[in-house]
């Protein structure tokens, strides 16, 4: 009897151990499989819109405790139209707790720069047919290129600096991906 407690003890005193390390890792695996699902996103909506000669958009919204993007052709009336708002067979979710970090850093900066909403819960980014990212539907490049290039950063909901993000680096459309850092850059934690 002895025997098995002790197993027990020390079985308990493992698994303490390494729960902090397995929730770390997957935290940072659902963030970076999220962040892998936004670069996609921003790439196919670039690549539709050379592909079809008009302007795409990819549209990032929270609903509720998730976060869901879209891809589809840009409006010029709405900022997200009602057809696509509407319709949740659309909407792609990341991760489960997977959140967009839209929070002022300690700089009173937010790593979030995509263009959004008045509600701050919508955002998006749109390509021309050249590829070039946009402000609105119709622009050529260079012209608002630089008012849209931007970043989203994306965070654990539970807490922690764990950061991803997909950055719009030129007025070109050109995109990457970065992760926290401990030293700011522009005044951005994220690149």
């Amino acid at each position: 009897m002895i025997e098995l407690l002790v197993v027990i003890v020390i079985i308990g005193l493992l698994a303490a151990i390494a729960a902090p390390s397995w929730l770390s890792y997957t935290n940072r695996q659902r963030l970076n499989k999220s962040q892998s699902q936004i670069y996609l996103a921003l790439m196919a909506a670039k690549s539709n819109a050379t592909r079809d000669k008009i302007t795409w958009q990819a549209s990032i919204r929270n609903n509720g405790d998730r976060v869901q993007w879209v891809i589809h052709p840009a409006d010029n009336s709405d900022f997200i139209p009602s057809s696509i708002w509407n319709n949740d067979r659309l909407w792609q979710d990341l991760e489960p707790g997977v959140q967009v970090d839209s929070e002022e850093n300690d700089r009173g900066d937010k790593e979030t720069t995509f263009r959004k909403d008045n509600t701050e819960q919508l955002w998006r980014v749109q390509f021309n047919h050249y590829g070039c990212a946009v402000y609105k539907p119709g622009d050529e490049c260079g012209q608002t290129s630089l008012n849209a290039k931007g970043r989203i950063a994306l965070k654990n909901g539970k807490g922690g600096n764990l950061r991803r993000c997909v950055i719009i680096s030129t007025i070109l459309g050109a995109m990457r991906r970065g992760k926290e850092n401990a030293k700011p850059n522009d005044d951005k934690y994220c690149y």
